[in-house]
């Protein structure tokens, strides 16, 4: 698409976002030459950085919408979404993340061990 001046039109949609501050984050969903971009106001948006309010609204998390009329405009977004890869790469996401937690147990748990352990004493093998 292109405005009256010629150049690259971008569309777009705002969806708020909730937010821990009870304040709305803005999330913004542009399509612009065959490409779909997103971005947050959140202080983490603002600097270019992955944010929480993007993840959860492109993977089409209904919970992080702050107004609820907004349902249509967040399932339009997703039809933009869906004709791209970012689903399988939150998909992936998640799984490195499921991953993360799994692995952060069980440091903790071998921290605990080691630390009794050395408190308590082992036997030494022959």
């Amino acid at each position: 698409m292109f405005g009256s001046n010629g150049k690259a039109k971008m569309d777009g949609i705002n969806i708020l976002a909730k937010s821990s501050s009870n304040e709305p984050h803005t999330v913004y969903f542009g399509t612009n030459k065959g490409k779909i971009v997103i971005s947050c106001d959140c202080q983490a948006g603002i600097h270019r950085q992955l944010c929480k309010h993007k993840i959860a609204l492109a993977a089409g998390d209904k919970a992080m919408l702050y107004d609820v009329a907004q349902e249509n405009d967040l399932t339009t977004i997703l039809s933009w979404i869906k004709k791209t890869k970012i689903s399988d790469l939150l998909a992936e996401l998640n799984v490195a993340l499921h991953a993360e937690t799994e692995a952060k147990e069980r440091v903790s748990k071998l921290k605990k061990k080691i630390g009794n352990v050395m408190n308590e004493g082992m036997a030494i093998s022959e």
